[in-house]
């Protein structure tokens, strides 16, 4: 592991070049690369690093992991420094601290950053604490136990001093009579009362309840984490619980925060389809088609073989998702569509970060490929199968092996992708010397940087773009210009002083960018699906059915969130979509004040706060023949029925129900009395998230069934959910998979992360893990359901028992007259709570169970009486208390007075009325009717 965040000089490699893991920084698992500058990547031996001489101009320390900004000065002749040797330093030449290197020898570099400056230990800040609701309303409880404390003490004290001293009184027989000191008066008599009353009533504040639910919590975290529902083989994972005290959170949820890709969908993407010159290809097979699939395979192989010349090993046909023949027909044909085709696969095997890998040394024809992002290995893999392989890069040079003919590039720039850019570039000089700029990123970027009198071509692909997303792909668009030296030469100046700035580096950088990526060639674009996950259209309608509102929010363009929106239940037909999308605060809010005209008078708050719904709405009257019915056919499947492992969504399916959707348009007919969806893009967002917008962006929200925000960044994903966190004050969680996602995960109530193909950042910084999304049906209506009610039950029993006992104590002194005498013997005191009644209240906390876990799957309405805080209030708890206060005065009247009408004596003739026999069966009485009260309070 590197020590420290050192400056890479030399590796092993002879281009300078090493791989790093870094999964104890991000808890991404796909190697890295970085490279030593040229100017430093020959200085191998310790000779050579001896002698160097440098001068390092670095950024100070921050906490960002994917930026760095620095320069680096080598000595001219060892002696002085030029300005003309400044080369610039960016994060590809900077090894973290934390990171392994693999696959490389060794490396040499100079430590710039140690120990507390190093960015790993800058982003070790301490995790945010998070606390249950019940245990944040137990604090005013527990306060009110100290108010109830203070009232008894208090009157003991002033009862005690009113006694004191009557002569009618045992005080002026035995205090104030035999008093040893004189002076000693009624206020200093109450005085000291009040302390010693302190001490015997004390037990009314449950101080052990604080163990006692830790203890519980431990046992349903254990529960949590054997469900065998929740196990996924494929990964070996379990639900593991992180933060053990937030179970009861889980059965109180109102709305959940969700990402889309990796959460929603599988994120293992497929290549399915490109739009070339107009022209789209990929023919779309069902997964229940897999001999139409693989008669494709194997007559598309045949045509590779008949257009390559020379030998080509390296297509994997068994694994292409792309199928389409007439791809290498027009690849055979000498046409423009053909010159159009190869210039569409060359951009996608050269413009990217991918690192290729060769598992079997044996086997040097099976090439693999690892990338940050699944997409960009999807495009490289998919021109490898068509026959534009990339092999490998050898210091600058880019080798490739297209249909046969193994071909190298000079690779001279390369302009990295960016949320802000949403593009990539490459620079690369082919073997006859011609320099081309190769561009891929969002269409909505790169269209507007195509050369003129395109129109024909630009408004064609749009249209197969349009057609990609609603089918609900993601899409690409891809572009390449042609270069020549003396335009090269001038960019590369101008690039060059942009990256040895210092100061506001990346502005510089993407003017300087911005101002070479123009005038592109228009050649097509990519669609790749995303496959939703297993089961997430079923549970995404039982927590609907639950109350539970689901916003998804995304990094996707509209288009595409909508109809993946449509596929996985989040919207349907009769649903009238709000889209919001605006370029400034002014239209922002010109749109959510119409959308609120229009619909505000036919829809309500929805949310608790607003008294929207009911705690069974939505139930319809069954018999309980029906009941049993329903819940058997429940049984038979797993998961109750919520997903089928056998049963997978081709795409063909996904597509069928998704065609004929868009976003509605102005003249569409406005469905005011229908369920509403709101979708919001990214740069609105940012103005509705304003202080002045965001009442209205609440109040619209809050009257939605489902919301959708596209194009959104990760703190923009925070502060939605801050925004109805505190605007509702209602408990929120958050679900994603993703580093993009730890903002939105730290800030909800819960936050449960998704261990899947973006790494273990999420999960890391989670309160729960879990490794599907249809898992979260059962984590929270039986797990998070049984766990409040559990807690619940326990904490309002242990008020109550508590106060049982202590105000006996205080009852009784109405017989000694405030002179505070211990009704129970004190070992009796000491281990009430620890031995006597410490049993039922953790039985309830651990297995009290009202209902199966099926039958909270069938009937996923009971969770609404969490949502609706049916189960713990103040209210509740006032009756406990009062209870309490009831049941203690009975016993201890009863008891004393048994006593006080009896006519037995002891064998000595005394009266056997006395103060020990008394308390013995009061405190038996005590122990009896609250261990029967909370074996009555259970549910199962």
């Amino acid at each position: 592991a590197v020590p420290a965040d050192i400056l890479l000089l030399s590796t092993s490699e002879d281009d300078g070049s090493c791989f790093v893991e870094t999964k104890n920084l991000d808890g991404e698992t796909n190697l890295k690369a970085k490279a030593a500058l040229p100017t430093t990547a020959h200085l191998t031996t310790p000779q050579q690093l001896a002698q160097f001489m440098c001068t390092v101009d670095a950024e100070p320390p921050t906490t960002q992991l994917y930026s760095f900004k620095g320069s680096l000065q080598v000595a001219n002749g060892g002696v002085a420094f030029s300005s003309k040797t400044r080369e610039p330093l960016g994060v590809d030449n900077l090894l973290l601290r934390g990171s392994v290197v693999r696959n490389t020898a060794w490396t040499a570099g100079v430590i710039l950053f140690t120990g507390n400056d190093t960015k790993i230990m800058m982003n070790a800040g301490e995790t945010p604490s998070k606390r249950s609701r019940i245990e944040r309303m137990m604090n005013y409880q527990v306060m009110s136990q100290f108010c109830l404390l203070f009232g008894l003490c208090m009157l003991s004290a002033v009862l005690g001093g009113v006694y004191y001293g009557r002569p009618d009184s045992f005080q002026a027989l035995f205090i104030v009579k035999y008093q040893t000191s004189s002076g000693r008066s009624a206020p200093l008599y109450g005085f000291l009362t009040f302390w010693t009353s302190l001490i015997l009533y004390q037990t009314v504040v449950p101080i052990s309840l604080y163990v006692s639910i830790e203890v519980v919590k431990s046992f349903q975290a254990y529960f949590i984490n054997q469900d065998l529902d929740m196990y996924y083989a494929p990964l070996d994972r379990r639900c593991t619980p992180k933060s053990w005290n937030l179970s009861d959170d889980l059965g109180q949820v109102e709305y959940i925060f969700s990402d889309k890709t990796g959460t929603l969908t599988q994120n293992v993407m497929e290549f399915r389809q490109c739009s070339i010159r107009g022209r789209v290809y990929g023919e779309i097979v069902g997964d229940d088609e897999a001999g139409k699939a693989a008669d494709l395979r194997r007559q598309m192989d045949e045509k590779l073989e008949q257009i390559c010349e020379h030998p080509y090993p390296y297509r994997q046909g068994q694994t292409t998702t792309f199928l389409d023949t007439a791809i290498h027909d027009d690849l055979h044909a000498d046409s423009t569509q053909s010159h159009a085709v190869i210039e569409f696969f060359t951009v996608l095997a050269l413009c990217h970060n991918v690192i290729s890998h060769t598992p079997d040394p044996k086997h040097p024809e099976i090439v693999e490929y690892k990338a940050q992002s699944p997409d960009e290995a999807a495009l490289v893999a998919t021109a490898r199968d068509v026959g534009f392989a990339f092999l490998r890069r050898d210091r600058d040079r880019v080798i490739c092996s297209f249909l046969g003919h193994e071909q190298t590039y000079q690779l001279l720039a390369t302009l990295e992708f960016t949320s802000a850019r949403k593009r990539m570039s490459v620079i690369v000089r082919r073997d006859d010397g011609r320099i081309m700029l190769l561009c891929k990123g969002a269409d909505s970027v790169i269209l507007e940087r195509i050369r003129a009198n395109q129109d024909r071509l630009r408004q064609a692909t749009l249209d197969d773009l349009e057609l990609f997303a609603n089918h609900g792909l993601r899409t690409l668009c891809l572009g390449y210009r042609l270069l020549d030296e003396a335009e090269y030469t001038q960019w590369r100046v101008g690039y060059d002083h942009a990256m040895a700035s210092l100061d506001d580096r990346d502005a510089e950088v993407e003017r300087v960018s911005d101002a070479i990526e123009r005038e592109l060639q228009l050649i097509g674009g990519t669609a790749i699906e995303d496959k939703l996950q297993d089961g997430v259209p079923e549970t995404i309608a039982q927590l609907a059915l639950a109350g539970i509102k689901l916003w998804v929010l995304t990094g996707d363009k509209t288009e595409t969130a909508i109809n993946i929106g449509y596929s996985c239940n989040l919207l349907n037909s009769d649903m009238q979509l709000i889209v919001v999308k605006a370029e400034s605060q002014e239209a922002t809010r010109e749109q959510l004040e119409k959308a609120l005209r229009e619909f505000g008078d036919f829809h309500g708050d929805l949310s608790y706060s607003g008294g929207g719904g009911g705690a069974m709405s939505g139930v319809a009257p069954k018999s309980v023949g029906a009941w049993r019915r329903l819940v058997r056919r429940k049984e038979k499947s797993p998961m109750g029925g919520a997903y089928d492992m056998e049963r997978r969504h081709g795409l063909r399916g996904v597509w069928d129900n998704v065609r004929t959707r868009n976003i509605p348009d102005a003249s569409s007919l406005l469905k005011r009395e229908a369920p509403l969806a709101l979708v919001i893009d990214g740069h609105s967002l940012k103005y509705a998230l304003e202080p002045e917008l965001a009442p209205l962006l609440l109040d619209l929200s809050v009257r939605c069934k489902s919301v959708l925000c596209c194009r959104v960044s990760p703190l923009q994903k925070a502060l939605v959910v801050r925004l109805v966190k505190e605007g509702l004050g209602t408990l929120c969680l958050a679900i994603g998979d993703g580093a993009n996602d730890v903002s939105m995960i730290q800030e909800a109530d819960v936050g449960i992360g998704i261990s899947g193909e973006e790494g273990l950042q999420a999960v890391m910084a989670s309160d729960y893990s879990i490794a599907q999304f249809r898992f979260l049906q059962k984590l929270l209506l039986v797990h998070g359901r049984w766990a409040y009610l559990r807690i619940t039950s326990m904490v309002l029993n242990f008020f109550y028992k508590n106060v049982v006992f202590t105000v006996s104590l205080f009852w009784f002194q109405l017989f000694c007259q405030w002179s505070v005498s211990n009704f129970f013997d004190y070992t009796l005191i000491m281990l009430y709570n620890m031995l006597y009644t410490s049993l039922p209240p953790g039985v309830l906390g651990v297995f009290d169970q009202d209902l199966p876990a099926v039958v909270g799957m069938v009937v996923p309405q009971l969770y609404k009486r969490g949502i609706y805080k049916l189960e713990y209030s103040m209210a509740r708890f006032w009756m406990y208390i009062v209870d309490g206060l009831y049941q203690s005065a009975a016993i201890t009247f009863l008891v004393v007075y048994t006593y006080y009408f009896s006519a037995a004596a002891e064998s000595n003739g005394l009266d056997s009325a006395n103060r020990d026999d008394i308390g013995t069966v009061g405190a038996f009485c005590v122990v009896l009717t609250t261990n029967l009260y909370m074996g009555l309070n259970n549910r199962s």
